[in-house]
């Protein structure tokens, strides 16, 4: 079956042979509507017919909008009439899917403009509504089909042109389908189980790979700025924590809710946890290790012991002993905050199970190798008291701590503990000023 055509030939249903009513809606502009940008222009003027299509059952031109029982939703939209034998009012009617917007229209012969339509029944839930609604009007003993019109709705938590990435030109749209259909928001009420299922997209999706060598960023992470349509693009490989805390912090920007990163330093040995599209990992860098078995396989290989099909791959070593004294651990790590609980979605992923203290004791391991190479926290006393280390807020920030000088500015916010010192664990506050 195929699509029905927007902007169809209106049609009468006439009882009365001395009344008819033909009506066609030729423009639609919703109200409440949050800024957004499709192809890094901003999205004004009217919804419809300016909207074209963009692909299936999308716009050019899509709105963002509130969830809430209590919120309201109305559109604007114009209207030609043409009637014989009728005065006063109709009660004009556009359905999409469970949506359904309602406002009087004016009978008489003419174009009606900014005739108000009112959503019934607000979603309360993260929705993504998109295709064909479909307009009537009923005017008690005649009725009319008022044509058709292409429409895109997202509804979100909250205003996601307040964040700083997106505050110049709107959310991206593009973002939105992405997460929408990749992270399966349809149905989510809670704030704390979007960002959940948010993080959870961006652990699993399945061209991204922890970066192996040297854990290097590929998508600006840890910059200030972000490129987020490199993200969402399936060829692209290689990702590192601070990628995907940006990449977190954004997506659920998108939504509306303003999330933390976090970036800590020192972190230690990890725990055999799952890696982002590396499967399960307690040695995050594994080349030492490659680099010995496979000097090991040469030497077995000149004796005709092994066959070249038994050749060692680095990623053969991403899980080994915890004793061993080739095991790599994190120097640093960076993950997001939200209601004082943690996501990762580099490592486990993490979805808002624990907090600080919690995940810190989640996620680095206590058992490590005899000869120690780094001075980081490797007792239970210390994860815990040092998962207790302040994060200032901007406003708190000094310009200088200990003779040195920190910039502070709206991409990149470096916060270092005073009393940091040997072992102690201390956090760095980031922000992403910008999107690409």
């Amino acid at each position: 079956m195929s699509e029905l055509l927007e902007g169809s030939a209106s049609q009468s249903i006439t009882i009365d042979p001395d009344k008819y009513l033909k009506a066609t809606v030729t423009q639609l502009t919703f109200n409440e509507t949050y800024k957004a940008c499709r192809s890094q222009s901003t999205i004004d003027g009217h919804h419809w017919p300016a909207g074209k299509p963009d692909g299936y059952k999308k716009s050019k031109k899509a709105a963002v909008l509130q969830l809430g029982k209590n919120k309201t939703c109305t559109a604007k939209i114009t209207v030609k009439i043409d009637s014989k034998g009728l005065s006063g009012k109709g009660i004009i009617t556009g359905t999409l899917d469970n949506l359904l917007f309602s406002g009087e229209v004016p009978l008489a012969n003419g174009v009606h403009e900014n005739i108000k339509v009112t959503l019934k029944d607000n979603p309360e839930t993260l929705s993504w509504v998109r295709g064909t609604m479909l307009w009537e009007i009923d005017a008690k003993d005649i009725a009319a089909i008022a044509g058709k019109t292409r429409v895109e709705m997202f509804f979100v938590f909250a205003d996601p042109a307040k964040m700083k990435f997106f505050e110049k030109k709107g959310v991206w749209i593009e973002a939105l389908r992405f997460i929408f259909k990749k992270g399966k928001l349809k149905a989510t009420k809670k704030i704390s189980d979007g960002i959940a299922k948010v993080t959870e997209c961006c652990f699993k999706l399945p061209f991204h790979e922890y970066e192996i060598k040297h854990g290097s960023s590929a998508f600006g992470g840890h910059k200030g700025y972000f490129t987020l349509g490199d993200y969402m693009v399936p060829d692209n490989g290689t990702v590192n924590c601070y990628d995907q805390t940006y990449a977190v912090i954004v997506f659920g920007g998108a939504l509306g809710v303003t999330v933390k990163g976090l970036f800590l330093e020192p972190f230690g040995y990890l725990k055999l946890t799952k890696l982002v599209g590396r499967g399960d990992c307690n040695n995050p860098f594994p080349n030492k290790k490659y680099e010995d078995a496979r000097a090991d396989f040469f030497i077995d290989l000149n004796e005709k012991i092994v066959g070249m099909e038994s050749m060692p791959v680095n990623t053969d070593f991403l899980s080994i002993d915890p004793k061993d004294q080739h095991r790599s651990a994190f120097g640093n790590h960076m993950f997001c905050e939200y209601k004082s609980k943690i996501y990762d979605a580099c490592a486990g992923a993490s979805k808002g199970e624990f907090d600080r203290a919690g995940y810190l004791l989640e996620a680095i391991d206590t058992t490590i190798p005899d000869f120690k190479k780094y001075d980081f926290p490797s007792t239970k006393e210390e994860i815990v008291q040092n998962s207790k280390t302040k994060i200032s807020s901007i406003s708190e920030i000094p310009k200088e701590i200990n003779g040195r000088s920190y910039k502070i500015d709206a991409q990149i916010v470096e916060v270092y503990n005073e009393e940091y010192s040997g072992k102690k664990l201390h956090f760095t506050m980031v922000e992403v000023g910008s999107v690409k």
